[in-house]
């Protein structure tokens, strides 16, 4: 996915809606975004890194719509 593809999903978002990594479709995990940063090598990378050990289980709505149960 690119920066624009991701900026045309959260667009229409509201400003203060917290961001959160959905992760592991065997046991739906999301964790909290800490920090993004961005890498400059050969292609320009945009790294979003955790702020939580993936504590906390996805919501059944959400691993739903994302085909995971």
């Amino acid at each position: 996915m690119t920066v624009a593809e991701l900026i045309e999903h959260l667009e229409d978002m509201p400003a203060e809606a917290e961001v959160a990594i959905a992760y592991q479709p065997s046991w739906p995990l999301k964790a909290r975004v800490a920090e993004v940063v961005a890498s400059e090598g050969d292609e320009r990378t945009v790294y979003i890194a955790q702020a939580s050990a993936g504590d906390d289980y996805l919501e059944r709505e959400t691993a739903e719509a994302l085909g995971w149960s």
